[in-house]
């Protein structure tokens, strides 16, 4: 491997000389032609083909063979929003005999240009912005263009070298894709351990007592959040944070913008969060210190023997129950159905065991997840270092 501080002297070549560069066709259900599988913009992934949803499109003959795909072909979202235009994934020949929509774009690569090398190559431009810097917008669709597309200049190594750097972007993939199954399947472990743990089904050694049905007013507080006038929000952390609802939690830890001058309803560590109005109804997360809450959540402290993260789990567990049991034009929940929720329990020691067992499974999936996010940046340095010849591996 050479490092080195300036860019390569590799030629930069426009698009459209280092392969065929093809916009796709739109078809009508209605018009003349035999079934032909048809590729459009919602398969089309960043790195990867969803097949699951194909459509079928009459096509004449000569339609057909002009816009079937082969093998080793790039697919382009064409029109997209502006921060997914020019999203591209090749295509490995699943399904088979298949077509291309309008609004995607083919990229057929000369035979001195690696497929893989030009899929990542499009990658890098999709991150750094070089796609939508060259996008024309119309309303909330922005365009690549088949011509901007095939004008853009690629950097072009040596065969060999493309064949170097998508092996070792490749790899990193590879990681990748296993930690995602293995994130997976420890997701469906800890999800089956709560059906079991949780409903007393499967019992931790040790613990035989009967459970008891019991309802939350039993041993919770219920605090409601109230709204704060805009005038007494601000995001320059001036006063108490203050959070508006699930999209100050969207992957489940705290991330909120706004504070205020004027703080309502306060929530403290270890209170758990549930929106109780508007979209993402049930929806939960674990306070982690003291922010002032919305009128869109409420705050369920646990105050009796309970243990506070045993009853966290429960909630989670019936979250979608919750969110289903939304009523109104604009979905939400009272504090009667909260409070008058029944819950099973057994006593506090089996409480604290079970979700201390249930912790320890969420303290694994973090840890591959913060691994995960580490290698995605890892990657995003590769490419950025590989694809502009700053860093040299042959």
């Amino acid at each position: 491997m050479n490092n080195s501080n300036t860019a390569s002297n590799w030629p930069q070549i426009p698009i459209g000389k280092t392969g065929q560069v093809l916009g796709g066709r739109q078809r009508s259900p209605h018009a003349t032609g035999s079934p032909q599988k048809y590729l459009r913009v919602a398969n089309v992934f960043d790195g990867y083909i969803d097949s699951s949803d194909v459509f079928e499109m009459p096509f004449s003959e000569e339609e057909s063979k002009r816009f079937l795909l082969a093998p080793g072909d790039i697919l382009l979202n064409e029109g997209q929003s502006l921060e997914l235009v020019g999203r591209s994934a090749i295509y490995r020949g699943d399904p088979p005999d298949c077509c291309f929509q309008n609004t995607l774009i083919r990229y057929r690569a000369n035979s001195d240009v690696l497929p893989e090398f030009a899929q990542y190559t499009f990658q890098n431009f999709l991150r750094l912005g070089t796609f939508a810097a060259i996008a024309s917008q119309t309303t909330s669709i922005a365009h690549l263009g088949t011509g901007r597309f095939a004008a853009l200049p690629m950097p072009v190594p040596p065969l060999d070298e493309q064949r170097a750097i998508a092996s070792a972007l490749s790899d990193t993939d590879a990681l990748l894709a296993k930690l995602d199954q293995l994130i997976a399947k420890k997701r469906d472990i800890k999800q089956a351990a709560m059906q079991e743990l949780l409903t007393g089904r499967r019992r931790l050694p040790g613990f035989s007592d009967v459970w008891r049905t019991q309802k939350l007013r039993d041993g919770i507080s219920l605090l409601s959040g109230q709204h704060v006038l805009a005038e007494h929000c601000n995001t320059d952390e001036i006063g108490c944070p203050y959070i508006t609802g699930p999209s100050d939690f969207q992957d489940g830890k705290i991330q909120h913008s706004k504070f205020t001058t004027s703080p309502t309803t306060l929530c403290q560590a270890d209170d758990i969060l549930i929106t109780v109005k508007g979209s993402g109804v049930g929806t939960m997360v674990m306070s982690d210190g003291t922010y002032c809450i919305s009128r869109q959540l409420m705050a369920i402290r646990v105050e009796s023997d309970w243990c506070t993260q045993f009853i966290h789990q429960l909630l989670q567990q019936d979250a979608s129950i919750i969110g289903a049991a939304a009523t109104g034009l604009i979905p939400g929940i009272s504090r009667s159905d909260i409070l008058n929720k029944e819950i099973r329990t057994p006593r506090a020691a089996e409480q604290t065991a079970i979700a201390a067992v249930l912790f320890d499974m969420d303290t694994e999936i973090t840890a591959l997840e913060a691994r995960q996010e580490k290698t995605r940046l890892i990657k995003q340095g590769m490419m950025q270092e590989l694809l502009s010849g700053r860093v040299r591996l042959i």
